[in-house]
């Protein structure tokens, strides 16, 4: 081969190459964002089923996650980034289902006064999307100092 066609053909595997790893990177980022969508969904069925289960206890939301034991499938408590969880959850009820959850309860009986329509009811601890006492979902600011009482965006 001569060595001009053969700098052309490093040449263009290095752009090659390096479109791949930019394409690679890019994609990475839309699974992370898609995951984190999931998981905003994932909460919001969470909020529905805890305010159905406060409207039939005085308009407090539950105190740990346990309430949704045979409403809903168990691996609605992994969030889709947490693979290995989710496999665990996936079958059946398990006595720890709590404690393999990806969402951590700040706010346990949290009661639905609008007064507390800012406090975090419940977090993911992968993404850090919130679920408020109002039911909306957002995703807090990092450096929250007292878990429960940080503002939504």
């Amino acid at each position: 081969m001569e060595p001009r066609i053969a700098r052309l053909f490093a040449a263009f595997l290095f752009l090659v190459l390096l479109t791949l790893g930019l394409l690679f990177v890019v994609m990475n980022k839309w699974k992370a964002r898609a995951t984190s969508i999931a998981c905003r969904q994932q909460l919001g069925e969470i909020g529905a089923s805890a305010k159905k289960w406060a409207a039939a206890h005085t308009n407090h939301l539950p105190g740990s996650l346990t309430f949704l034991a045979g409403t809903t499938n168990p691996s609605i408590l992994a969030c889709p980034a947490d693979t290995m969880n989710r496999l665990r959850l996936a079958t059946n009820w398990i006595a720890d289902a709590t404690y393999l959850s990806s969402y951590e309860l700040i706010s346990s009986s949290l009661d639905l006064a609008p007064s507390n329509k800012n406090r975090i009811f419940l977090r993911c601890k992968i993404h850090a999307n919130a679920l408020y006492g109002d039911g909306t979902i957002a995703e807090p600011p990092r450096n929250q100092e007292t878990p429960g009482t940080t503002s939504k965006k």
